[in-house]
């Protein structure tokens, strides 16, 4: 995510080669969980631009265990086929675990290739491996294995092959930091310190709870922990994993906007948990019409703390409105660094386009709850939504199928049920349904 820029628990060393290749001699004297701080430093600074000589490096010197962190705690999506290849022409023992891992990722495309390496290309050593360890399968990996049974594919000995990751063992970190443990920076150690909770240990494991959206018990208890933690690095961390959940992972009564927002305006709170709830209410604002109007609330402060959070998280869930407020503000950013930021969350809206239309119900709901003038809104000023929203939505605007939706929310529209509860706990006497409605007939 954007934050982690801002809080990454590892040094920012950039390497000044295009290619990930550190000097060989620092790589051998580092042990293992040293080497992946080094993993680490090179995809916080590059991402996955380097991916490819990173693969290799690693692969030249069978560093199986590195390849398989990659894919049980990658920073971002999209590269898991580049290293279960690797796993697998290596024949590494870590290969079927891993896969198996990744059939419950949260990314498509890493459901999809784990799939396909089981069913299609290793379906045979698939098959014995999810028969030696089917009493501890998964509900994904056990429709794998009635698929490959179905197929008459006869399985070929998994031996070799180590068992299925637990979960309370990725998870440990987490556990123990919910638990009130402390962390400690790796720094520039060359070796990891026995019974040590490193700070970059965490943020993996929190990464892996959140691709696979872990949010059930007893994890989600353990992340509320975490936001309670002594530590501000963890509360932050924690604060970005709960923002990653998926609409509806988390019930509105054990998260809602309120709760981040307190957190983002809370005056004695370290910045970087501030900015961490920033973000993770903009992971709402898609949905939330609440969230959304927060967002647009901040950004429109050019003194918050949290400002930059909130430009940054708008690039994913802007629309022209909020397009049009920040070329509006551009002339009064002084700091390049602001300017730059601000110019690139235009460039991703208007690479985006029709963003009001694409998401016509949310639109609607944004701009009736910009309207509400009881409850948390009160003095927050939205006139320019509701001025905009008349401009945008013009009859004279409309073509033939935007107008037709409109008349679809004038009739039958009625909030989503997280919506609506959501909505109820920021402005208890207002009436979303009506407002809406009301806002289509204009």
């Amino acid at each position: 995510m954007t934050l982690l820029a801002l809080l990454t628990p590892v040094a920012l060393v950039a390497f000044q080669t295009p290619e990930f290749r550190p000097e060989e001699r620092a790589w051998r004297e580092r042990d293992l969980e040293a080497r992946w701080v080094l993993v680490e430093r090179e995809l916080s600074a590059h991402g996955w631009s380097n991916v490819t000589s990173l693969t290799a490096f690693l692969e030249e010197r069978r560093e199986v265990e590195l390849l398989e962190r990659l894919c049980l705690y990658p920073r971002e999506e999209g590269q898991f086929a580049t290293f279960e290849r690797a796993l697998r022409e290596l024949d590494a023992p870590q290969w079927a675990r891993a896969v198996e891992w990744n059939l419950r990722q949260h990314d498509s495309h890493t459901r999809d290739h784990a799939h396909s390496a089981f069913l299609e290309l290793r379906p045979a050593l698939a098959r014995g491996w999810l028969e030696r360890h089917e009493s501890q399968l998964r509900p994904l990996a056990g429709a794998v294995l009635v698929k490959l049974r179905a197929s008459a594919i006869e399985p070929e000995s998994a031996a070799a092959q180590l068992a299925p990751w637990n979960v309370e063992e990725l998870l440990a970190p987490l556990q123990r930091a919910a638990a009130g443990a402390p962390t400690v920076e790796f720094g520039e150690r060359l070796r990891a310190e026995p019974g040590e909770l490193y700070l970059h240990s965490l943020e993996a494991a929190l990464r892996a709870l959140a691709q696979r959206q872990l949010y059930e018990e007893p994890w989600r208890t353990a992340l509320f922990a975490c936001t309670r933690h002594t530590q501000p690095p963890v509360r932050a961390f924690a604060w970005i994993a709960l923002g990653q959940a998926a609409r509806g992972a988390l019930p509105i009564e054990a998260l809602d906007d309120l709760s981040l927002r307190a957190c983002i305006e809370a005056k004695d709170e370290d910045l970087r948990v501030r900015r961490a709830a920033t973000l993770a209410l903009g992971q709402r604002a898609a949905w939330s019409p609440f969230a959304w109007l927060e967002l647009h609330r901040i950004a429109g402060e050019r003194a918050h703390p949290a400002w930059s959070a909130a430009v940054s998280a708008l690039a994913d869930c802007g629309d022209e409105f909020t397009l049009e407020q920040l070329e509006g503000l551009l002339p009064t950013l002084v700091a390049e660094a602001e300017r730059r930021l601000a110019n690139a969350t235009c460039d991703a809206l208007r690479e985006r386009g029709a963003l009001a239309a694409q998401s016509l119900t949310q639109s609607f709901e944004r701009t009736a709850l910009a309207s509400a003038p009881v409850g948390r809104l009160e003095g927050v000023p939205f006139a320019r939504r509701l001025t905009w929203h008349a401009r945008h939505f013009a009859p004279a605007r409309v073509d033939a199928e935007l107008g037709k939706q409109i008349l679809e929310l004038r009739k039958s529209y009625e909030p989503a049920t997280d919506v609506l509860t959501q909505t109820q706990r920021v402005a208890p006497s207002f009436e979303l349904q009506a407002a809406v409605r009301e806002l289509a007939t204009r």
